[in-house]
């Protein structure tokens, strides 16, 4: 039992059952007088099995760094605003936690313990194993393995396993892996080469290799295979985070190689999840959204050491973003994503966030296709590749609500980065999501008449 702060007070006691994927993690809560109650979770939701016996259920359902509120009584669940962790300040009063990775704004100032962070950590080190959900994840795989095993024990079994995966990633994931002679030697020579002393580059090495195997085929038992990508992914995560609260010079190129191992895992995994029904690859663009905390501290270091990996790793998405503030007129091809009727006028929540979103991110798929027309091919692949760190959290909100014409501009993104499927990491992942976005939305004449053209770029690509 524990106690946290919630908005009713006869929910101060409670009882937990957590879960987690990866870096996610969610966490059921129930009331203390239901102590018959048992929680399952269906279909991203938590649920009491036995509603009738229940009194009161809440549930809190966190997704990256923002956290979703359900309550309700009996059979019934409605989603609530979310409400942000409190931390107390010297002051004694309480302030909301703003969740900034890897120590919220708030806390640091007032040099006060972060509640958020603290949360995330227990959930991480005290849970109990939690099954998959049946929810369309592309990070979702490696929810049926349990995420706190630890390492695995020390072995003959395990040395052989790792040098054959270090033998497959130098030969064969690590080349081709890498988009151009600039990630050539990054991925290829570096990665195995500072893995040697950093645990977490080297077990996410280890899960992309494992990863690579089963999607190219080159696996007699792609079932085990995938146990090992999973298991090392749960390696490589808690070693990862706990790396990012202790950045400095001397690992911070080992943890941008992590970093960038694991959205390598993160797009391979998208060709893995289901979309019956469709919902938003959400945890993908979340966790690729999450490198931006940490290029936001390690640009600080890496700034005066233009020779470091890390300064190769994190100068493109800073030129990026520059270009996106100063890349308007780009989305020409893009503009009818913009055209409103009477009816989005009355359903549509439109302000000027909501407007500079939209432009923004249309403006960075119009550099985009540019580069690609130009022939620049690696160019436009990593200015795709980084499109979901580069987003407003507002336009991460409407893809997350499955607004129309988030989900829209989102199979525009798909279409134009599908021309990379011969990437084994891409494969057909951003075609399926094209597809099942035009079926969710083949009811509506306007919206199925602007998913017209990421369809037809389908069928026009050259193949490679």
């Amino acid at each position: 039992m524990w106690k946290l702060e919630t908005p009713h007070a006869e929910l101060s006691t409670v009882q937990i059952s957590k879960g987690s994927l990866g870096r996610l993690q969610f966490i059921s809560v129930s009331h203390q007088q239901s102590p018959n109650n048992t929680i399952h979770r269906r279909n991203g939701i938590v649920c009491p099995v036995t509603a009738h016996e229940s009194r009161y259920v809440r549930c809190l359902y966190i997704r990256g760094p923002r956290r979703w509120s359900y309550s309700g009584t009996k059979t019934q669940l409605q989603k609530v605003a979310p409400r942000l962790p409190a931390m107390q300040s010297q002051e004694g009063q309480g302030t909301h936690c703003n969740e900034e990775r890897p120590k919220c704004q708030h806390c640091k100032r007032h040099g006060t313990s972060c509640i958020y962070d603290n949360l995330r950590g227990t959930i991480t080190s005290t849970g109990r194993k939690s099954r998959p959900r049946a929810n369309n994840s592309a990070v979702e795989t490696q929810a049926c393995k349990d995420e706190n095993e630890g390492d695995i024990p020390e072995s003959r079994e395990r040395r052989m396993l790792e040098i054959g995966l270090m033998r497959h990633f130098v030969t064969k994931t690590g080349p081709e892996t890498a988009i151009d002679e600039v990630t050539q030697p990054l991925i290829c020579e570096a990665v195995p080469d500072q893995s040697l002393n950093c645990d977490s580059l080297l077990y996410a090495m280890f899960s992309t290799t494992a990863l690579h195997q089963v999607c190219t085929q080159h696996t007699q038992d792609p079932s085990s295979t995938m146990a090992v990508h999973r298991r090392y992914l749960s390696m490589a995560l808690l070693r990862h985070q706990q790396s990012l609260d202790h950045i400095a010079a001397d690992n911070l190129d080992a943890i941008c190689l992590t970093s960038a191992m694991l959205r390598v895992c993160s797009w391979a995994m998208l060709q893995t999840r289901t979309r019956q029904p469709y919902s938003p690859p959400m945890e993908w663009l979340m966790i690729s959204g999450t490198v931006t905390a940490l290029h936001q501290k390690a640009w600080s270091i890496a700034k005066d050491r233009p020779h470091s990996i890390a300064y190769k790793y994190l100068s493109s998405p800073k030129t990026m973003e520059n270009a996106k503030k100063s890349g308007e007129g780009s989305m020409h091809n893009f503009a009818y994503l913009l055209t409103r009727d009477e009816t989005d006028v009355d359903t549509e929540l439109w302000d000027g966030d909501t407007d500079q979103a939209y432009v923004e991110a249309l403006n960075f798929l119009g550099e985009a296709q540019r580069s690609m027309e130009a022939g620049l091919e690696g160019d436009a692949c990593r200015k795709l590749i980084i499109f979901p760190m580069l987003i407003r959290k507002r336009l991460l909100s409407l893809i997350g609500e499955s607004q129309p014409r988030a989900l829209v501009l989102l199979a525009h993104f798909f279409a134009l980065t599908s021309r990379f499927g011969h990437f084994w990491w891409i494969g057909q992942g951003p075609a399926q999501e094209v597809q099942a976005i035009a079926a969710e939305l083949s009811s509506i004449y306007r919206w199925k008449r602007m998913l017209e053209w990421p369809l037809r770029r389908l069928t026009s690509q050259v193949p490679r």
